[in-house]
């Protein structure tokens, strides 16, 4: 007896938890809807738990307390390892952090961090990449009160620091840097005096052109197709993000 009731109370507090991790999501969508990751972090895997929670108390007593064990114990393992990757593992854009190998050999060996300073140091205005996504999404050791309070306006800005050396990201033996416009995405400047463009593209990350240098990234290749395009993409951006990039600075100039 007591085992259909554990079974029973272990589902319940499953599709409880779940739910409320659902509505958070659902609630935040604006500023968790920003990648794959959070997307199945904050509404994927919850969704999915509540389904089989639920489906799990229409099983036999016998099974429904191992099924709830295992719907507690995938989650907690899931984010066990997230933790344990964000602890131990050093990617390549963390600023001044990455003191490992390159991902190539022969490769830059230097930080993003060590990147802008050489940069700095050479007479460049350089800046490591600031997208919309670093004033929504909130993590270990970064603080964001969330869009910039200018006037009684709230604004997110949707370009990066602009007119400057914008230093991205490292896949291969270089760091990805490139030329931010007026606006600070990845356009020569006088694209902006156009007052009609032919091609234009909005995306994420792809789009952007990370973190491929030179002539064989996706910008370079269309831009050697026709000079009248512009690219108002940034890394980590999601549908609504995108929705109104493309109302600020594509709509007009169809």
């Amino acid at each position: 007896m007591w085992e259909r009731r554990l079974g029973l109370l272990v589902c319940l507090a499953v599709a409880s938890l779940s739910a409320l991790w659902l509505l958070y999501g659902v609630m935040r969508s604006e500023q968790l809807w920003v990648s794959l990751r959070y997307q199945l972090a904050y509404f994927g895997l919850p969704a999915g738990l509540l389904v089989a929670s639920l489906g799990a108390l229409f099983i036999a007593s016998p099974l429904r307390l191992a099924a709830g064990a295992s719907l507690i114990a995938l989650p907690a393992a899931l984010y066990c390892a997230e933790l344990a990757l964000s602890l131990t593992q050093q990617t390549r854009s963390e600023l001044g952090r990455d003191r490992g190998a390159p991902l190539a050999a022969g490769g830059d060996r230097r930080s993003m961090l060590d990147v802008v300073r050489d940069l700095r140091a050479a007479g460049e205005r350089a800046y490591p990449l600031l997208g919309p996504w670093e004033f929504l999404v909130r993590r270990p050791g970064w603080r964001s009160d969330g869009p910039l309070d200018v006037g009684e306006r709230r604004i997110l800005p949707f370009g990066g620091v602009p007119d400057a050396r914008i230093v991205y990201c490292q896949e291969g033996t270089d760091w990805f840097t490139y030329r931010s416009d007026r606006h600070g995405f990845n356009n020569p400047d006088e694209i902006w005096d156009l007052p009609r463009v032919q091609l234009a593209a909005v995306g994420n990350s792809w789009i952007l052109g990370a973190c491929l240098p030179g002539a064989g990234a996706l910008p370079e290749l269309l831009r050697a197709r026709t000079a009248s395009f512009l690219n108002v993409s940034a890394g980590g951006t999601g549908p609504l993000i995108r929705l109104g990039m493309i109302e600020e600075y594509l709509a007009p100039r169809r």
